[in-house]
């Protein structure tokens, strides 16, 4: 433990109170927050008192007690009710206020008791030498009863023990000094700090990354087992072959392969794509398309069983924009421009297999007859609409008067109502309703 150092006043002191028989009363802790002091300055042997606003505390002795005759030790006791301050000076006063003696140390931080924050408690001591500083002091408790030993401690050895400051907290090379408790919770934050190191706020505890990771403790083998189920690179070939026919499927890895051709084993000859894609060692599939008929896409598979690839067959005969559905009937493409539906009063819907359903709503039909053009126009046919009434049409029943109604499809995209209803010998506008069926 460093000794700290005598000041020249603390010398004159001694030497006069040995010179006159009389007792030196060392009987107060000074401790002082000085700024831009370094614990490594050399010691300055005319120091003065701290200036009051750099002092944070005085203090009683706690204890003293001789370790020889010519060694004695004060200790300074502060309990978690002191604080809060910070002290990087400590000096010994005799009961005249004279500087004894004068310590710089690192700064440490004394925290007091609040509410549910447990203070820190600190124990300073201070030894001093001085040929025959017992019989000065007059000090007769022997350190050995309060204190273990005032010898520096050691790995081997029981001793006074000092505490470490950060620096020597974070240099973890001594082994005879114990950390205070803000000098651990500041040296375990740096730590956890460096663990982290400025991970996002969304990983940056165990429990955050576990989630990330599934909760899976076996997440390595999970997954080693799904990359091994990946396509393997051999099994694709995206790099293309120029052949004038398409590569024999059986010689084909299973996966995807493409090629180009310019002859045989195309739909229409010419340059084109082709695209095989082999699921099994006796199952593959083509899809073809070119440059010269670009709106055109063709399919076929082969069996792989000897019997070859089957005949073409076509997917589509022009290239749909958004909003539009092809179907094919008896040999033909027809275009279904119709998207999706429409549920108003006048709407559609198209039905799976092309087939399509229209209705609306005609009111005031004139006697004689109404054109009714349909929300959509039916691609390939307008098979039938039917009309009912809309309204009441019971004062029809008298014989003066008479209800007649029909409807005749004109084209794919319009009909036409027709109204012969009496009504005192007059012609009757009426409310129709509509529903007509096509593809």
């Amino acid at each position: 433990m460093s000794e700290g150092f005598l000041t020249n006043a603390g010398r004159d002191l001694l030497a006069a109170k040995q010179g006159a028989s009389e007792v030196l009363v060392i009987d107060r802790f000074l401790l002082a927050n000085i700024a831009g002091l370094d614990p490594s300055d050399p010691p300055n042997l005319d120091e003065p008192t701290p200036d009051v606003g750099d002092q944070v505390a005085t203090l009683p002795v706690t204890q003293s007690g001789y370790v020889s005759a010519d060694k004695v030790v004060y200790s300074l006791y502060l309990g978690t009710q002191v604080g809060d301050f910070t002290f990087n000076w400590v000096g010994l006063l005799a009961d005249d206020d004279t500087l004894v003696a004068v310590r710089y140390i690192e700064p440490i931080s004394k925290y007091a008791t609040s509410g549910q924050a447990l203070g820190n408690a600190i124990t300073r001591n201070f030894l001093i030498t001085y040929t025959d500083a017992q019989a000065i002091t007059n000090v007769t408790v022997e350190a050995s009863s309060w204190q273990v030993q005032f010898d520096d401690a050691t790995t081997e050895q029981k001793g006074l023990v000092e505490l470490a400051t950060q620096t020597e907290m974070t240099a973890e090379t001594d082994p005879a000094r114990v950390p205070a408790v803000n000098v651990v919770a500041s040296y375990v934050a740096a730590k956890i700090a460096a663990l982290v190191d400025s991970s996002p706020g969304t990983l940056d505890t165990l429990n955050e990354l576990a989630a990330a990771l599934g909760d899976d403790p076996n997440f390595a083998t999970t997954m080693t087992n799904a990359l091994a189920e990946k396509l393997n690179t051999s099994d694709v070939n995206l790099t293309g072959v120029d052949s004038a026919t398409p590569p024999d499927s059986a010689a084909l890895p299973v996966g995807i392969s493409r090629f180009y051709s310019n002859a045989g084993g195309t739909p229409n000859g010419g340059w084109g794509g082709t695209l095989t894609i082999k699921t099994s060692s006796t199952r593959a599939w083509q899809i073809w398309s070119s440059d010269t008929y670009a709106t055109h896409i063709y399919y076929r598979n082969n069996s792989l069983s000897g019997s070859g690839w089957q005949t073409w067959r076509q997917l589509l005969t022009d290239a749909p924009s958004d909003g539009e559905q092809y179907v094919r009937k008896d040999g033909a493409w027809s275009l279904v421009d119709v998207g999706d539906q429409d549920l108003s009063d006048s709407g559609w819907k198209l039905l799976p297999g092309g087939l399509i359903l229209q209705w609306g709503k005609k009111l005031d039909a004139t006697f004689g007859s109404s054109d009714i053009t349909l929300p959509v126009t039916f691609p390939t046919a307008f098979f039938s609409v039917y009309i009912s009434g809309a309204e009441d049409w019971s004062d029809q029943q008298y014989s003066d008067n008479s209800t007649y109604a029909g409807a005749e499809v004109l084209s794919a995209s319009a009909f036409r109502i027709y109204n012969r209803s009496h009504y005192g010998g007059g012609g009757k506008t009426l409310d129709f309703y509509w529903f007509a069926i096509g593809y």
